[in-house]
Formats: structure tokens, C-alpha cells, sequence
């Protein structure tokens, strides 16, 4: 709840703090298909799995094409890792110590991101401005469940086995339909990537996992 209402002053300071006038406030909700990529062949994605995420963000247009973002969302993401050595892995109640070579581990996160970048937008055409996002994307995991099939293991808490902060990049492009006066719904086609690891590396400090996204934002803005 703190890092909540954090994440929350944080949002509003920004949006004080700016002195430019022309301000739109949004709400997205963003599905999306989400798979890992390794650096090493002894773990590997194993599928593609659904997410979603949601929340409200801030534009504050510096001139007539661009401005800066930020926001406050909650995702829902999973992702699958096939692991090809022998592993232990800690839940919050329990240690299994010796996992099969070959099992794949299913992370279902939750996390609080912070979004924070650019936007670009073109002149209206007619009802319908091209508009393009990129940014970082600072993140708090608060809640980790796994399934390991292999080991009986269903949706138990591991969150000591995430890494507990985490950064990627995102881009995306698509378009704002106006609705009249500064009400417009936003279409966008959204791509992104971790740049930090996404686990702990508890039994191999060799292997990075990170993370891909592909959503599709749809939301509107005031």
C-alpha cells in the first residue's frame, strides 16, 4: 500500500510541478502478449502468454508535436521459462531443492510502473492526429505466483525469486480520435522490453532472463 500511494505522489508532483498549461489526462488499458529471452541456453522462453495492464497517464505538450509522459499503471503479466539444468526454487513456505533439468517455471506477476518518456503527436488531420510514445519504464514487482507442473507446485508465492525492482524501454505508435474540444479515444500498437533481469539468479548467476512485451493500448483521454 505504501509504494502505492508513492507511486501515486509521484504522479501528482509531476503534474503540479509543470507549468504548461495544456495538459491531457488519461486512462489506458493495455492486453498484451508476453514472452522472456534469454542470454544463455540452459534457460529459455518456453511460449507466449497473456497480460494486461491498466492505469491513468499525464501529457504535458511543450509545443504543438511534443510534450512529456508519465503515469501510474498496474500490470498483470506471465511469463514461462524452461530451465535445462537441475534447480531449487523457494516459495514462501517451502524449498525445493533439487527441480528436474528441463522443467518450466510459469511466473505470474504483479507489479506498479511508472512510465516515463515522450510523446509525439502530428498536426489533426481531419478528426484523427498520429501520435508515437518511447520511454523507460521503472517497475515495483508486489506480488509473484508460480506454477512448476513438474514439481506439484500451483500457484505459490515466490516473489523472493523476481528481482523486486526492475527498468525497460517501450515504444509504440498509433492514433487519437477526437471526440470534440480535448476529448479524444487513443489506439496504439505497443512494444517493450526489460533491461534488467528479471529474476534473482538464485542458482546461476549466468543467466539473464528478460522480458517482451506486445500490447495494444486503448483508452481516452480528457
Amino acid at each position: 500500500m505504501k509504494k502505492i500511494l508513492i507511486a501515486f505522489l509521484i504522479f501528482t508532483s509531476i503534474s503540479v510541478y509543470s507549468q504548461e498549461k495544456k495538459l491531457s489526462f488519461g486512462i489506458d488499458i493495455i492486453p498484451s502478449v508476453n514472452w522472456t529471452a534469454t542470454n544463455t541456453k540452459d534457460a529459455k522462453n518456453d511460449g507466449v502468454s497473456a497480460g494486461i495492464s491498466y492505469g491513468a497517464n499525464l501529457t504535458a505538450l511543450r509545443g504543438q508535436n511534443w510534450g512529456f509522459l508519465t503515469g501510474v499503471r498496474m500490470s498483470h503479466l506471465n511469463f514461462n521459462v524452461k530451465y535445462n539444468y537441475l534447480f531449487g526454487f523457494q516459495t514462501y513456505d517451502s524449498l525445493y531443492s533439487s527441480i528436474s533439468a528441463g522443467s518450466s517455471v510459469e511466473y505470474k506477476m504483479q507489479q506498479i510502473e511508472v512510465p516515463l518518456g515522450f510523446s509525439f503527436r502530428s498536426r489533426e488531420i481531419g478528426y484523427t492526429t498520429i501520435t508515437g510514445e518511447v520511454g523507460v519504464i521503472p517497475a515495483y514487482c508486489i506480488k509473484t505466483k508460480v506454477n512448476i507442473n513438474s514439481a506439484n507446485i500451483s500457484r505459490e508465492t515466490a516473489k523472493n525469486e523476481i528481482s523486486m525492482f526492475s527498468a525497460g524501454y517501450f515504444l509504440g505508435g498509433g492514433v487519437l480520435y477526437s471526440l470534440g474540444g480535448s476529448t479524444a479515444i487513443k489506439a496504439m500498437l505497443s512494444f517493450s522490453s526489460g533491461l534488467t533481469d528479471l529474476t534473482t539468479d538464485k542458482n546461476s548467476k549466468e543467466d539473464h532472463v528478460y522480458y517482451y512485451r506486445l500490447g495494444l493500448t486503448l483508452g481516452i483521454i480528457f
